[in-house]
């Protein structure tokens, strides 16, 4: 027993012993300077390129483009029709098209569709509600759009054509112009001034019938006779010379 012990006491001396002189061993490699960076290898290049690539490609909306040759002859200019259509129909893409006719090929983010075309609304007040979801349905009910020609999801709005899209376009456009006008109009009214108050009515005019009749005059009194200077010549006497 006193012999096992012994051992394990010497292997945990010898472990730790290995590890001190690992860390020895890179401090003074660190300290020479001759421990820098390792080189990359070819793998470990591609794969950060890849890793790059691939977070681009997740952060960007995807399109995909299939590319088609016009000719055989390597000419530039020279289109053969056939040749393209074979191409078309080979690979798939005319029925494609056709599918994305027949459903709801253009979408458009939800919340950017409402803020934009909400002014088209013929009430605004009675879009109220508590989603995006909801107050864009209002919308386009309001703009009498079939509706066998949308759906309304949670983040996207899935239209039938672009024709929808060009007709709504215009109705903005008019309805823009409408507000245009209306702020004009406002801007360069005259300031608006209360009225003044009616003027008092008349007193009634009173007829020649029913004039009162006048006061009878008092008689003045008489001046009296000294008052006056009478009108007899009087007698200047004559002086003798």
């Amino acid at each position: 027993m006193h012999s096992e012990f012994e051992k394990l006491k010497e292997l945990a001396q010898e472990d730790t012993r290995k590890k001190a002189e690992a860390d020895e061993a890179k401090t003074t490699t660190k300290k020479r300077g001759g421990g820098g960076k390792k080189k990359k290898t070819v793998a470990k290049v591609f794969q950060e390129s890849l890793n790059a690539l691939m977070e681009k490609l997740r952060a960007t909306e995807h399109h995909y483009i299939r590319c088609l040759k016009p000719n055989q002859t390597l000419k530039a200019g020279d289109w053969d029709n056939d040749f393209m259509f074979k191409q078309l129909a080979y690979s798939g893409t005319l029925e494609v098209t056709q599918i994305r006719k027949a459903g709801l090929n253009v979408r458009r983010p939800l919340k950017h569709f409402y803020q934009y075309y909400k002014v088209c609304a013929e009430d605004p007040t009675a879009l109220k509600a508590g989603t995006v979801t909801k107050r864009t349905e209002l919308l386009l009910k309001q703009l009498g759009i079939d509706e066998n020609q949308y759906r309304v999801g949670k983040t996207l709005l899935f239209l039938q054509n672009f024709d929808l899209i060009d007709a709504l376009d215009k109705l903005r456009e008019e309805k823009v112009l409408e507000y245009v006008i209306v702020l004009q109009v406002t801007r360069r009214r005259p300031p608006h001034h209360p009225p003044a108050p009616p003027a008092p009515p008349a007193p009634p005019r009173a007829s020649r019938t029913s004039r009162t009749p006048p006061a009878p005059l008092t008689p003045l009194p008489l001046p009296k006779a000294d008052m006056y200077r009478s009108n007899k010549k009087r007698r200047v006497p004559c002086i003798n010379k």
